[in-house]
Formats: structure tokens, sequence, C-alpha cells
């Protein structure tokens, strides 16, 4: 199960959800899939939560000026059970200051900031893998637990004009780890992502929407909209703790920049042309390269890797 919630909207001031649904947090994560960007979320995804189960108050102020989503959830993702009895906060702020203002060259502006707090006291960190190759990157030693608190904070902006937009996020998270008595209080992962796309075909860039071809497929010759897109990534973690954890533990796999396995940098790039035929439709051809800061990525005796390139086709369906 995917979505499955109720919800409660009285006013556009005031909302209530209540069900499994994604966290506030990180835009490019939950923008609706066919509305991305790209057909894969960016590496910055790898620390945001996605679907949890919890409840969510939320609204728009002052002309849609600015945006609030506050939410209460369990912390262990989708389809999980709470593992304690602590809960997770999530929150977002979102500021549209010159919505209003037709014609004004900032119009489609819009500033964020995020964050979730939560006590996991012995959840798990899932290993870090790539979205579009499935790549898996950093992995803890077995048995490392998240001891105490997980922290999640960030901020980016969205801005389009014309058949032009910038969208660029940073976010940072905070995490107590633990494996037997060895502790690395306070290990700081970071991500962060800056995209750039083009329509050709005349249409306006849209913010968290479908594009409207000028001329859709199927009426008078219509080609539908058709888009370039680039895109920028990295992730960076604290090398020291996943140091001092396997110097400790030597007989778990080395997630350390030692050429023994995984890596706690990447820097990924991407390109992509992206065909909107019809409204409810949309195509994404991306290619792209991801680059890891370790000798080999992989399991010893694997396909081990430092560098990898891709091609991603993908379609989506909007009904």
């Amino acid at each position: 199960m995917f979505n499955s919630f109720v919800e409660y909207d009285p006013a556009e001031t005031f909302a209530l959800r209540m069900g499994q649904f994604k966290e506030p947090f990180l835009w490019e994560e939950t923008v609706w899939v066919p509305w991305r960007d790209f057909a894969e979320p960016s590496v910055a995804a790898r620390l945001a939560p996605s679907r949890d189960i919890g409840i969510m108050a939320f609204g728009k102020l002052w002309e849609k000026r600015v945006g609030y989503e506050l939410g209460y959830f369990n912390g262990q993702g989708r389809n999980a059970n709470d593992g304690n009895d602590d809960k997770d906060w999530a929150g977002r702020l979102t500021l549209n200051p010159f919505v209003t203002d037709k014609g004004h060259p900032l119009q489609k502006l819009q500033v964020f900031g995020e964050g979730t707090w939560g006590r996991q006291n012995g959840g798990t960190l899932p290993a870090f893998s790539m979205l579009d190759t499935g790549t898996t990157f950093l992995a803890l030693p077995a048995a490392t637990v998240i001891g105490e608190d997980r922290t999640r904070y960030g901020g980016g902006a969205l801005w389009a004009k014309g058949p032009l937009n910038l969208k660029g996020e940073f976010i940072t998270m905070r995490a107590d780890l633990v494996k037997g008595a060895l502790e690395n209080p306070n290990t700081r992962f970071d991500a962060w992502y800056v995209s750039v796309g083009y329509l050709l075909t005349g249409e306006d860039a849209v913010l968290g929407g479908p594009v409207s071809p000028v001329r859709p497929m199927g009426k008078q010759g219509g080609i539908g909209a058709w888009e370039v897109a680039a895109r920028i990534s990295g992730f960076r973690a604290e090398r020291e703790p996943f140091y001092n954890l396997d110097k400790q533990f030597a007989s778990s796999p080395q997630p350390t920049e030692t050429g023994t396995g995984s890596s706690t940098v990447v820097d990924a790039w991407t390109t992509g042309v992206h065909w909107t035929p019809i409204t409810s439709a949309k195509v994404f051809l991306d290619y792209g390269e991801n680059a890891f800061g370790a000798d080999y990525i992989g399991p010893l005796g694997s396909d081990l890797r430092k560098r990898e390139r891709y091609i991603l086709l993908s379609t989506q369906l909007n009904f």
C-alpha cells in the first residue's frame, strides 16, 4: 500500500489529513511523480522521509503567500508498525510573497524551510543507494542502530518565468549511530541538488503541476510540449564515524573510502529531454553519471566501479 488517508478540508487556510502519505520534506520527493523534472529524484532523496503513517495539518494563508504543513508521524516509514513509543514531528513553511502580483518577475518564486525530529531508540538506518541505478554506495556495519535522536533540516527555492524554471534544495540529517558499546553521536549527512529546465515549444513552466501543451498531440498536427533539463547533485557523510565503526568491528563490511566497499561521497549529474504529448502524459529520457569518492563500489569480488553512466526511459500517465 502506498497512499491511504482520509482528509477533512473545510477551508483553504486549514485542512487535516490522517493515514499514510508523504511527510512534508524535500520538494523533489513530495511532488507527484508525473510532475517531476526527471524520471528519478536526485541522491538528496536518500536523506528524506517518504510515506509514513501519521496526521498532518496544512493550509495557505494571506492570499496563498504563506503555506504551512505540520505533521506527527510514526517515523518508521511505509507500511511499518512503530517500534517504540516515540513519534516524529515534521514540518515545512513555504513563502510565495509575490503570488498575487501578476506580471511580476518573481510571481512564481517559492522559498521554503523544512525539518523533522524524533527519537529512534534502536531504529535502523538503511543502506544508501542511487535511485536511478540502484547502486548501493554506503552501508552501515551490521547491527548498527540509531541510538537516540534523528533530525533532518533544510530548505530551498523554486522559480519559474515563461518557459524557464530553476530549483534547488540543501538538506542535512544528523543521527546518533551506535554499535554495541561504540557510539558516534550526531553523525552528519548532507545532500543537495540544483536543476534547470526550459520548454522549447512555447509553454510556460509550471511548479508542481502538469504542463499544458500549446499544441497537444492529436489536434491539428500538434507535437506536444518538449523540454530540456539538467541537474547536478551531491551527497556527503562524515567519514570518521564510519571508519571508527569498522575499526572497532573488523568483521563487518567496511563502508569507508579505503577501497573496500563503499563511499561517503557522491557527485552526480543528469540531463534529459522530456515530452508531454497531452496534459495527462509525460515521457522522460534521461542520461546521467554518478561518481563515487571511493576506490571501489560494491561487494568485494563483484563488478567494482568508481563511476557509472546510465540511460533511463520512463512514461507517466495521469488518470
